[in-house]
């Protein structure tokens, strides 16, 4: 298991962490929702669901969010299997090298303190 990949259980830390686009070559056809990205395997197409998801994967939102977004969305379909269906598509997108699990910019790793005395 690569130090990103999700292992199918959603324990807390996972399910919090704030995935991120790691390719910012992609596009969206306005006209069928489907996203074109741009991986180190060559081109990716992500129908509607897999689109909507990956609007919200830029550091910002949390995997729960999103799949609390996605079963507010179809309040008919199981949440556990929704659930599930999240985590293997976030496998895919590590695995194809699309995302991060937990970005963080250099800035936020520095202390306040480092900081002191910098011009």
């Amino acid at each position: 298991m690569s130090a990103d990949k999700l292992d199918g259980r959603v324990d807390s830390e996972v399910w919090n962490s704030k995935p991120r686009r790691l390719s910012e070559i992609w596009k969206i056809d306005r006209e069928t929702s489907t996203v074109y990205a741009l991986g180190l395997l060559g081109v990716v197409q992500l129908n509607g669901v897999g689109s909507a998801i990956w609007l919200r994967l830029d550091g910002e939102h949390t995997i729960a969010s999103i799949a609390q977004g996605l079963i507010a969305a179809y309040p008919s379909e199981d949440q556990s299997q929704i659930e599930i269906d999240i985590t293997s598509f976030i496998n895919h997108l590590i695995a194809d090298s699309l995302i991060t699990l937990d970005w963080r910019p250099l800035y936020s790793r520095v202390s306040p303190e480092c900081l002191e005395g910098a011009p």
